[in-house]
């Protein structure tokens, strides 16, 4: 089938190439490249191709990687003689050998316990039943196995040169499982594609696959039956929320006030419900309601704010799952992570823990560290297809030490993990949360499954306006009319389930700003209503006529004991560039307290403060 497909795929780059060329000759321009070069190039491309698409290498394509003296030492273990005059005849020859049953069982006698073993040391016993594990392993994964994680449950095969084989005879003295098997022929090491992507794996011949013994296909690791069921039945929980989509809105009216700058994290968090701000930027610019100049796309934004919450948490959570632009991985508090060559996939992590927890039961209350236990033992290398713990420049937040090496697993991948759950998904609702124990929620299903996501709303919820010029909107109104509430009034710390506003001078002056007039907001004040006070309607209408009649300030005053001193330091240049307006006949306003005070002590007066 493969040579089939090269002779067609070249035969119609052939007819391609003779036309370019014949183009090129034409138009009196040398050909950018040959045919020969085009053809080798496409060929070399197919043949890498090749490799992904086709079945497991055989023992011949994996004996033709090795010299003549490995070939015949792995022939010397099973019993062969080999009369090949070179490498490749060898290889040859010793796959043709393997293929019989009989061949195989010799090799493996060597290599594995038997009854018949007798007078071995209690670590030669122990090297054959770790290699037993070891093939049985291969053999139940259906004959391959990622090499990062085989290698660090039955060991590293050292990277021996032809006179360190000769010297070492690994075959003979091996150091652990994996290099019993390699050493021994039995298995290769490849590049093959996989869920993740090309990585390596430690893999049986196809053609050896038939002579090894039946083991059953392991079933797939179910984490329902190994993540063990909290019994911390009494310890507080934090039930998940859908305040989220609120604050998405109140994110978007921030920059809607002022566009072109990221809201500052720690004036906007008395605002928020979560300390999101970072998430929600990246999701509202990955959903086009940001733009690259941080503000705020109507067109994209006003029918997400319209909507009910259930579809904009669930628009959100899409958005989360979907998201390069967001790394989970540099929001983990217990880590700093430095530039570098190296990349993460956040997709990747993302998808293995919602795979995860599908398999797990709702409504049951399930010990965070057994699952990140579980991931560990089963999907180690989840965001390491390579299974490279050490290129990667991550520092403990606190300690500043490189997290380098298999041993950091659970300070990278565990952290990881802890705050996937216990940080996006709780703030878009799918998790509830307990110390040290998490439980899916009905949003969660509804998300996995594709579906309407279950939550009602009071669509008969009112703003309630104050004569003193407060007005509340509650948490249950639509977020697209909280949005103008909150471009009208000067903002409220967070308090119960309703947001607060106060109508101020400052507040009705940016509502001005963006083009809207007191019309508008009486308008809108008595649509979400149920009654204005008629001393609140008559100070909206009189700035939409007359502005800001009245202005407060806070100021420093220097009161003088004697007036006559008023004059003296108004009118002398040590202290003079420091004083303001005058308030009074013994009193004016300090622009500069710091500048004053040292002016007039050289003056040799001393001033104190009230």
């Amino acid at each position: 089938r493969m040579v089939a497909l090269v002779v067609s795929v070249t035969s119609v780059i052939t007819s391609v190439a003779n036309r370019t060329t014949l183009q090129c000759k034409l138009e009196t321009q040398p050909s950018p490249i040959t045919n020969y070069q085009l053809l080798f190039a496409v060929s070399l491309f197919i043949l890498h191709c090749s490799l992904f698409i086709s079945p497991m290498p055989t023992l011949e394509t994996v004996y033709l990687d090795y010299d003549l003296n490995f070939l015949k030492a792995i022939a010397s273990q099973a019993g062969i003689e080999l009369n090949a005059p070179n490498a490749r005849a060898a290889a040859t020859q010793l796959a043709q050998a393997l293929q019989r049953h009989e061949t195989v069982e010799l090799l493996l006698y060597r290599i594995l316990p038997s009854a018949l073993n007798e007078n071995i040391s209690p670590e030669q016993l122990a090297l054959k039943d770790q290699t037993d594990a070891a093939l049985k392993h291969l053999i139940a994964s259906q004959g391959r196995a990622p090499l990062a994680q085989f290698c660090r449950r039955y060991g590293e095969v050292r990277p021996l040169g032809p006179v360190a084989l000769a010297r070492e005879k690994p075959w003979e003295n091996p150091q652990n499982a994996t290099e019993s098997l390699f050493f021994n022929g039995l298995i290769g090491r490849a590049f093959m594609e996989s869920d993740s992507g090309p990585q390596e794996f430690f893999f049986i011949p196809s053609d050896l696959m038939p002579n090894l013994p039946n083991v059953p296909a392991a079933p797939p690791p179910n984490p329902a039956e190994a993540v063990s069921v909290s019994i911390d039945a009494d310890s507080a929980s934090q039930f998940a929320n859908v305040g989220l989509a609120d604050d998405a809105v109140t994110v978007l009216a921030a920059l809607q006030l002022k566009p072109g700058k990221i809201p500052d994290p720690e004036k906007i968090s008395r605002y928020l419900r979560h300390p999101a701000l970072h998430l929600l930027m990246s999701l509202l610019t990955d959903l086009k309601m940001i733009g690259d100049d941080l503000r705020v796309d109507p067109e994209q934004s006003k029918p997400f704010m319209q909507a009910d919450r259930g579809a904009q948490l669930s628009t959100l959570a899409t958005a989360w799952r979907d998201s390069n632009r967001w790394n989970d991985l540099l929001h983990v508090p217990s880590l700093k992570p430095e530039p570098g060559s190296w990349r993460n996939d956040p997709l990747a992590a993302r998808a293995l823990i919602l795979k995860l927890c599908a398999d797990l039961p709702a409504n049951e209350w399930r010990s965070l560290d057994s699952f990140i236990t579980f991931v560990r033992e089963h999907h180690a290398d989840f965001q390491r297809p390579a299974g490279d713990y050490d290129s990667w420049y991550i520092r403990d937040a606190k300690t500043g030490e490189y997290l380098r090496g298999f041993e950091h697993w659970d300070d990278v991948e565990g952290a990881l993990l802890r705050y996937i759950i216990t940080s996006p998904m709780h703030w878009l609702g799918l998790v509830h949360l307990k110390p040290d124990a998490f439980r899916l929620t009905t949003l969660f299903t509804a998300f996995i499954a594709d579906t309407a996501w279950p939550l009602t709303e009071n669509k008969e919820a009112k703003i309630v306006v104050r004569s003193d010029g407060t007005f509340t909107v509650p948490f249950d109104m639509n977020r697209y009319e909280r949005f103008q509430a909150a471009r009208i009034g000067e903002w409220q710390p967070l308090s119960g389930n309703h947001y607060s506003y106060r109508l101020t001078g400052n507040s009705l002056n940016t509502a001005g700003l963006q083009s809207i007039t007191a019309k508008h907001i009486i308008s809108f004040l008595r649509r979400h209503c149920e009654r204005i006070p008629n001393n609140v309607v008559e100070a909206i209408d009189r700035w939409g006529r007359s502005g800001v009649e009245a202005r407060a300030s806070h100021k420093m005053i220097l009161r003088l004991e004697n007036p006559g001193l008023l004059d003296f330091v108004r009118r002398n240049p040590k202290t003079s560039p420091y004083l303001g307006e005058v308030l009074g006949s013994s009193s004016i306003e300090v622009k500069d307290w710091k500048r004053l005070q040292e002016g007039m002590m050289e003056l040799g007066l001393v001033v104190g403060e009230a």
